[in-house]
């Protein structure tokens, strides 16, 4: 954690590094997941978009800031953060003029927004925990699906967060049309994204995947081409309906993150509790915090052709009805 004078020292290098015609203002942004980040938005004069940028993480740099009391905070700040403050300087100012030519997209995406007509092309939907987006959610155009958001944002064809644009109310009302048309081009433009459902080596470019169980159930990676925010695939009845229909199975869908989605064939004999505590042990030690989608899997049901989810206890319940001949009945 930087302290409140460490950052002030390297906003004010920043600022001195990019010299005059530029406002850098230190700035918390709320991510995925109440994820917040600490870092500074700099906007050159007369621009349309503010660049935020982040100080790399202390570790880095062999230094620790000391436990600070107020009467010595500023002075030692001074004394051990030097070479980090040079450090972070340097690099985002480097990331700063990388990102030019790439923010001129940016900044011609900034002036469609005012224009429904010029940016509907660009909306894509998005999938966020319900539960864990609780101060974010309220700021975007969302619909329920299950115990997610389906919010909705312009992006440029690259994979950065700095390429989306996520749609507030303001934009939204100042477009003048109905959240369902919303809604529509959002799943009209993710069927031209390059959804792909392949088996986990084919995803991984390889012919087999070494130690692998060939009793395992077969597992396959669902995403879209350029594997950002790719877990919205879930929106596509058809291509779920199509696998299903070819693995000859209903299906577990496994949220690995907001980009992607497992589908393993329900063939009965893994334990959709133990998936459960799967997920939960992945996004604990594996996935990023901000990259965390859900933290139990879903589920595909080809006759009623709808994705569901269940709590543990229904999920032993339908385990005991299947073992009893009455699945039919859940």
């Amino acid at each position: 954690m930087r302290s409140e004078a460490l950052m002030e020292q390297i906003r004010k290098r920043l600022s001195e590094e990019l010299g005059e015609g530029y406002e850098v203002e230190k700035r918390t942004v709320l991510k995925n997941n109440g994820v917040e980040a600490e870092g500074f938005s700099v906007r050159k004069a007369g621009d349309v978009l503010a660049a935020i940028l982040y100080p790399g993480p202390m570790e880095k740099t062999g230094q620790d800031e000391p436990d600070q009391d107020e009467s010595s905070q500023d002075k030692n700040t001074l004394e051990v953060g030097e070479g980090y403050v040079d450090l972070c300087v340097e690099g985002m100012i480097k990331t700063y003029r990388s990102r030019e030519k790439q923010n001129d997209g940016l900044r011609e995406m900034v002036r469609r927004m005012e224009d429904w007509e010029e940016v509907r092309s660009y909306i894509r939907p998005q999938l966020l925990s319900c539960i864990e987006n609780q101060r974010l959610i309220p700021r975007l155009v969302h619909r329920r699906f299950l115990d997610l958001a389906v919010v909705y944002a312009a992006r440029m064809e690259c994979r950065l967060e700095q390429g989306t644009i996520r749609i507030e109310h303001p934009v939204f009302k100042q477009w003048g049309i109905s959240e369902e048309e919303l809604h529509r081009q959002a799943l009209k433009n993710l069927e031209q994204d390059g959804y792909t459902i392949q088996s986990i080596p084919e995803a991984l470019g390889m012919a087999f995947l070494p130690g692998a169980d060939e009793g395992a159930p077969s597992m396959a990676v669902f995403t879209n081409r350029s594997r950002f925010y790719g877990a919205a695939g879930i929106l596509l009845s058809g291509m779920l309906e199509e696998y299903a229909k070819k693995m000859g199975s209903n299906l577990f869908l496994i949220p690995s993150s907001v980009h992607e989605l497992i589908l393993i064939p329900d063939d009965g004999r893994l334990p959709a509790k133990a998936l459960n505590q799967m997920v939960k042990e992945v996004n604990r030690e594996e996935v990023l915090p901000m990259d965390r989608l859900s933290g139990h899997v879903y589920y595909y049901d080809r006759e009623s052709r709808q994705v569901e989810w269940r709590n543990d206890e229904e999920w032993e319940l339908k385990g005991l009805m299947r073992n009893e001949g009455l699945l039919g009945a859940v």
